[in-house]
């Protein structure tokens, strides 16, 4: 498959948010090599598995470390690690497992393509939460019992950081 389509193929995919891992994965299969495919970001000291067909507990984590340590491409003969530009304090990364090497323009493409998709995700969740903030600093206005505003100022918290309670501690200052 020429190098265009894939790129192309996979910037596609970054349209259908919801479907983007498993448009990749059928994209990069059609590359005859490509076995599994891993989409991960990495962050200080952790890692979030995006999606794919190759699970986290069968990577070769000295590989992704070694990818991430070098800021660059990394191999062990059967899987193969393409780290992305960090973008603040995270570092997309692809994980291909193979029966031969992996064509860097795949590759390439394949983190330039996830790069995108997780940047739109940010971006996503950023609107998601100044939409929350001004929504609460719409309601400030109309609210005359302030304990139903902190209620609902903790809930809409609770929901974007995806966390399942959260508490309001307010500063009491002596006049």
């Amino acid at each position: 498959m020429a190098s265009s389509t894939i790129g192309a193929d996979l910037l596609a995919s970054i349209n259908r948010n919801d479907s983007f891992a498993t448009d990749a994965i059928q994209i990069l299969s059609r590359v005859a090599n490509v076995e599994q495919v891993a989409f991960l970001i990495a962050e200080v000291g952790d890692w979030i598995y995006c999606g794919g067909d190759l699970s986290m507990e069968s990577i070769d984590t000295d590989l992704l470390h070694a990818a991430i340590d070098s800021q660059g491409n990394q191999s062990n003969g059967r899987q193969f690690v393409y780290s992305g530009t960090q973008q603040g304090e995270s570092i997309p990364v692809v994980v291909f497992s193979a029966t031969e090497s992996i064509p860097d323009h795949v590759g390439e493409e394949a983190i330039a393509a996830f790069q995108i998709w997780w940047e739109r995700q940010c971006s996503d969740k950023r609107i998601q939460q100044l939409e929350a903030v001004v929504d609460i600093a719409a309601r400030w206005l109309s609210y005359q019992d302030t304990g139903q505003l902190f209620q609902e100022i903790a809930e809409a918290s609770t929901r974007l950081v995806g966390a399942e309670r959260a508490s309001l501690f307010l500063r009491d200052e002596a006049r």
